[in-house]
């Protein structure tokens, strides 16, 4: 299956795509949102004090990098594979989206779809990651 490179696609389309995106976008916001009370999440922040609020910040940026090289090398388990860089980061953001619509982060599966890689070495390369993930 060839992957469809949104430049090549005729002008109609892709000003049709591009609310679409939003549009999804802005519903995923939603469901993650709609039951966050923003004043007892800012309470909670001032009482726990800008270091430990940093320091959460810092780890959750340096786990999403660690699993943004992991995925890069997993990818790479199939030796013929060759891959941009936008191409890997595209499928990781994609997963990680992914991974909050169905519980116990299976949604992550879906970067399979967005790989250049063949089918069953993309799956490979989610199941390794999905198994190293599980500690």
């Amino acid at each position: 299956m060839k992957i469809l490179n949104c430049r090549q696609l005729p002008v109609c389309w892709r000003k049709f795509l591009l609310p679409l995106k939003i549009l999804i976008s802005g519903l995923i916001f939603y469901l993650l949102f709609r039951k966050l009370d923003l004043t007892q999440l800012q309470a909670g922040f001032v009482r726990t004090g800008l270091e430990i609020v940093l320091f959460l910040l810092f780890t959750a940026i340096f786990k999403m990098g660690l699993l943004y090289v992991n995925w890069r090398k997993f990818l790479h388990f199939h030796s013929d594979y060759r891959a941009s860089g936008g191409e890997v980061r595209r499928s990781f953001l994609i997963g990680e989206a992914l991974r909050f619509l169905i519980p116990g982060g299976y949604g992550m599966i879906g970067k399979i779809f967005f790989v250049r890689n063949s089918r069953s070495s993309a799956a490979l390369s989610v199941a390794l990651e999905k198994f190293f993930q599980i500690w």
